[in-house]
Parts: C-alpha cells; structure tokens; sequence
C-alpha cells in the first residue's frame, strides 16, 4: 500500500509538474508576445508622429511657398502699372510737346497708390489689389 501511495503521489506530481510545465510555457510566450506588440505599437506611434512632423513641415513649406509668389505677383503688378504710368506720361509730354494737367493728377494718383505696395508690402490688404 504505501508502493501505492508512493506512486500515486509521484505521478500526480509528473501530471502536476508536465501541466505547470506547459502552463507556464504558454504564459511565457504570451507575455512575450504581448512585449512585442508593445513595443511595436510604440514603434508605430515614434513613426507616425515622425510623419505628422514631415508632413506639417512640408505643409508649411508649401503655404511659405504659395504666399511668397503671391506677393513677388502683387509687386510685379504694382511696379509695372507705375512704371507704366511714368512711361505714358513722359511720352505724352514727349511726343505731343504739352504737360496736360488731367494726366498729370491720374500720375500722381497712382503713384501714391502704388508706391506704398512696392515698397512696403507686407501691411497692405490682399483684398485691395494693385
């Protein structure tokens, strides 16, 4: 009887240990899993913040990029509607040997107009136009 017990005892303590054995074989692999998708997920998140960056760098190089040849368009127009106010009424004066005073005021009016877009044109409302 006690060849009886000691056996018993020895194989429910095989099934026990083959049993903790597997059990805790299985947890390990979990555990290891769940390790690796942590740290993929933080992966994933140093990754996507990485391209939200780049993308709001790019975003703002686009805008910088846009307005910039926005105002070199605004000052074009308003330096070659002066310098074609000059032109035509120096070529009035030229050719037709006279200073009309109509014109003389329509200069000056555009010229106080634009003047101030060219030369400082960040203050000016886009609206306005040349």
């Amino acid at each position: 009887m006690d060849n009886f017990w000691g056996l018993a005892t020895t194989a429910v303590g095989g099934l026990f240990g083959g049993w903790l054995a597997a059990y805790l074989k299985i947890k390990g692999e979990n555990l290891a899993t769940k390790e690796d998708f942590l740290d993929a997920l933080r992966r994933l998140e140093q990754n996507t913040r990485t391209i939200e960056e780049v993308k709001a760098t790019i975003a703002t190089g686009t805008v910088l990029k846009s307005e910039l040849r926005e105002a070199v368009r605004q000052f074009s127009m308003a330096a070659g509607g002066l310098a074609h106010s000059m032109c035509w009424l120096t070529w009035d004066c030229r050719a037709r040997q006279r200073l009309n005073a109509e014109m003389v005021r329509n200069y000056d009016s555009e010229a106080h107009r634009l003047s101030p877009q060219i030369i400082s044109p960040v203050g000016r409302d886009r609206n306005a136009g040349p």
